[in-house]
């Protein structure tokens, strides 16, 4: 929260204490949110001034900005080239931020492993309990027919062709329905629908049933057709399936059908019957999904984590195949930064002995000229030493200011060999050499000589 009136900052509550110049700083960029500054504005509209040598002071003012705000300081991006601007994105509550991080490698895998692993046990249950289902349902198949098939024989083998005659070759307890059909299509008899009359001594002399005409039911047309039929009937609504099994019986008064019936669970029936296995089941997989995954992330982690700690010798560790890739990149990015330390070193060392030389003449000429030891006809050519010397350093300032700014890339673009080449004077470059010691040398009470003839050799030059 900014307070223009007492010059105040809050963030979450807690006040920070900003420069003037972090304020206007902070204000300008609430300005203008999500709005790109270029540096050249920042310049003229906070320090009033359009000297962009001063453009570094820019950047120490923005990061010490941020270092004060905190997490609030994120939303201060860079525009790399540019400028700054204040993201509205950026200022996110933890909350958000936590969010936004990124998932572990190792959670990833393993969500993914219990969850192919929780797919698959489905798939191979669904399978298995189709399979079985198709199993069983051959399997009363041929029990059907060997039945159907047997009775069918034993009744063509007796005299008398009827319900009555039917039964006393069926056993006493008859899990199978059977039902005899006659030529026309009428139900003779049913033994889950039908009912019969024994006499005296126990014998079965009638049987009955009110069951409507057969004659368009499938199994009793394909039977009198083919003399077989094989026919399964689902009932949704019970979650069962009756299998059929008709045979047609040649006899001198005519052909009938024999036919053998039995109800089994159909797939939705089986699932159902078996729904405390299955559960049973899915929970068992689950649980060995989740420690096998927890073993193999442990396994597949584990190297990738031990590679992070020996960078040194990152490509001779490389665990996967995959990753050699990787380790070039960060060996190489490792090199680089190597390399870019130590030519900051070296810079670092150039510069200050580029600056100590022009420093020190003009130290001595001015205490020359301040303390009266210069001659008044030597004033004019002190006075136009120290201003060159001056603007000497005022270049090299610049071009120090200009070599900060440049990324990675460039750096290692300036390290390429330099093929341009300049004539440089040697005599001139010694006589201006030992015109800039002169002053220390008059100190110490040195005097200087130097016999130098013309001599010009080409050089690298560097921009």
């Amino acid at each position: 929260m900014l307070d223009d009136v007492s010059r105040t900052v809050r963030v979450g509550g807690v006040p920070v204490e900003l420069t003037f110049k972090e304020y206007a700083l902070l204000h300008l960029f609430l300005e203008h949110p999500e709005e790109v500054l270029a540096r050249e504005r920042i310049m003229k509209d906070v320090w009033d001034t359009d000297d962009l040598l001063e453009s570094r002071t820019i950047d120490m003012h923005v990061r010490t900005l941020r270092q004060k705000l905190g997490a609030a300081g994120e939303a201060i991006r860079t525009v790399r080239k540019v400028g700054y601007k204040l993201s509205t994105e950026a200022a996110m509550t933890d909350d958000e931020r936590r969010t936004r991080q990124p998932l572990s490698m190792t959670r990833r895998y393993r969500r993914g492993l219990i969850l192919t692993g929780l797919l698959c046990a489905l798939a191979v249950l669904a399978a298995a309990t189709m399979l079985f289902q198709r199993s069983y349902a051959e399997r009363i198949d041929n029990y059907l027919m060997q039945i159907c098939h047997g009775y069918a024989a034993a009744y063509e083998a007796q005299d008398t062709h009827n319900a009555t005659t039917l039964l006393n070759l069926l056993p006493e307890n008859r899990p199978l329905r059977i039902t005899l059909i006659d030529t026309d299509g009428t139900v003779l008899y049913d033994t889950k629908i039908g009912s019969y009359i024994v006499d005296v001594n126990g014998d079965i002399y009638a049987a009955q049933t009110d069951l409507p005409n057969h004659a368009d039911r499938p199994e009793f047309q394909q039977a009198m057709a083919n003399g077989s039929a094989c026919i399964t009937r689902e009932s949704e609504t019970l979650q069962l399936e009756t299998h059929y099994y008709a045979v047609r019986i040649d006899l001198p008064e005519g052909a009938q059908v024999l036919r053998v019936g039995e109800d089994v669970a159909n797939i939705w029936g089986l699932s159902t019957d078996t729904l405390p296995l299955l559960c049973g089941a899915v929970v068992l997989i689950l649980l060995a999904a989740t420690l096998f995954s927890w073993w193999l992330t442990r396994r597949m982690v584990q190297p990738i984590n031990h590679l992070a700690e020996h960078l040194d010798t990152i490509e001779a560790d490389v665990p996967y195949e995959e990753l050699i890739p990787l380790a070039r990149t960060i060996q190489t990015d490792r090199k680089l930064r190597e390399d870019n330390e130590t030519m900051r070193r070296e810079f670092t060392a150039n510069v200050s002995h580029e600056l100590k030389t022009p420093l020190t003449s003009i130290s001595g000429y001015a205490e020359l000229i301040e303390t009266g030891m210069a001659k008044p006809a030597d004033v004019p050519t002190f006075a136009a030493r120290i201003h060159k010397e001056a603007q000497r350093m005022i270049a090299l300032v610049s071009d120090i200011l200009q070599l900060s700014e440049l990324d990675s890339t460039q750096a290692s673009r300036s390290r390429e060999p330099v093929t341009e080449m300049a004539p440089v004077d040697l005599a001139a470059l010694v006589k201006e050499t030992a015109q800039n010691m002169t002053v220390n040398a008059r100190r110490a009470y040195v005097t200087l000589q130097y016999d130098a003839r013309p001599a010009t050799v080409r050089a690298a030059a560097t921009n």
